[in-house]
């Protein structure tokens, strides 16, 4: 398998595992859709927790970004057990608490090293 292949087999299963998360929690969204909508909600939440952590920006107004993120997800997917915004700005931002033993966690959704789901991973075909 090329690593085309494999990257594009790893796209359809994450928009897969995003679909039935949508159903688990009562919505109807495409995966495809539900995905560029919550890599677009990352990849402004990650600079902004840089921007916390390096002191360019305080803790109110990473409070503010981070409250709107999670509101953003909620008016997406409804209140999902354990989801929460990381602060760290090393890992992913939108991620669920697998410790909590949901039936949510069975859907299919990528796993960072900590074990926990994550909503918008990197897709690079390399895994």
């Amino acid at each position: 398998m090329t690593k085309r292949d494999r990257k594009n087999k790893q796209l359809a299963d994450h928009y897969a595992a995003l679909e039935r998360l949508a159903k688990f929690q009562g919505r109807e969204i495409s995966g495809k859709k539900l995905s560029l909508i919550l890599w677009r909600l990352e990849n402004s939440v990650n600079p902004a927790a840089t921007a916390y952590c390096n002191g360019e920006i305080d803790g109110d107004k990473w409070e503010e970004i981070a409250s709107e993120a999670k509101e953003r997800v909620y008016e997406l997917l409804g209140d999902i057990p354990g989801f929460f915004i990381n602060g760290d700005p090393r890992g992913y931002s939108l991620k669920i608490d697998a410790s909590i033993h949901d039936p949510i966690y069975d859907l299919g959704l990528h796993r960072d090293f900590g074990g926990y789901l994550i909503l918008s991973p990197e897709i690079t075909g390399n895994q």
